[in-house]
């Protein structure tokens, strides 16, 4: 954190403090609701061995996390050294191949969006008359007609299927 200014460290503790007291007040009553008494727990107290087990979780990660960090810099530190080996990009002999071809201008097309969002306002009485039963029909058709060549999905098919 030495090489970070004041002028961002300073800032980002408000949003951290705000997350860690979030967490502390979350854990807090899911706790107290816990260990109410027509639960009938034999220690309740016990209950608050959770949040020895968090922290210890946090300093392990934390832990993680800077090795992390600390191996990303020569790594990244090697990357340029081989970047600066290769030839450097001379703008006039690679011009061609990155000037732009044609240029489509999309102010129409937002327009048109913004009009179909503002007539769909009027469009929720038609909508109303659909059964919901044939909707959720129509939309459980479109999940799993697009499952196929979704890469999440073909991942989880790995699951209970051998690639081959």
């Amino acid at each position: 954190m030495g090489k970070v200014s004041p002028a961002y460290i300073l800032p980002a503790i408000i949003p951290g403090v705000m997350v860690a007291g979030l967490y502390f007040f979350d854990h807090s009553v899911a706790s107290q609701l816990a260990q109410q008494k027509e639960f009938n727990l034999k220690k309740p107290s016990a209950y608050h061995y959770d949040i020895l087990l968090l922290g210890f979780m946090l300093q392990v990660q934390n832990s993680v996390v800077q090795e992390l960090e600390d191996l990303k810099e020569p790594v990244m530190k090697g990357k340029s050294e081989s970047e600066n080996r290769k030839d450097t990009f001379d703008p006039e002999k690679h011009i061609d191949a990155h000037l732009p071809v044609r240029v489509n201008k999309q102010r129409l097309s937002n327009l048109l969006q913004s009009l179909l969002v503002a007539a769909s306002v009027f469009v929720v009485p038609l909508i109303k008359l659909i059964p919901t039963s044939l909707l959720w029909g129509y939309f459980a058709y479109m999940a799993i007609d697009n499952l196929p060549g979704n890469q999440f999905w073909e991942r989880i098919l790995l699951l209970f299927v051998t690639p081959g």
